[in-house]
């Protein structure tokens, strides 16, 4: 089976940005960044409701590494499986 390739986070924001800017549709924004759509949508969604957590003082915050969690469980849980 063929391994799904690993995204960078940098590459996951700015397409994420990009998309919430809305000056590109989401297949474009897909070719340009070679991201899926459905990553692209997973990673506006989490940058809408986890952004504020990251302009929160540090003692405010949750757990600094959750919106990274949250983008990524559905790759990780796909990975588990297939190694299986």
């Amino acid at each position: 089976m063929k391994r799904t390739k690993s995204i960078p986070g940098s590459i996951k924001f700015k397409a994420a940005l990009e998309r919430i800017k809305g000056e590109k549709t989401l297949v474009e924004l897909s070719r340009e960044y070679g991201v899926h759509p459905n990553t692209l949508l997973k990673g506006k969604l989490t940058l809408l409701e986890k952004g504020a957590e990251l302009l929160e003082p540090p003692k405010q915050r949750e757990d600094p590494g959750s919106a990274f969690v949250i983008w990524n469980s559905s790759s990780a849980k796909r990975r588990s499986k297939s190694r299986s």
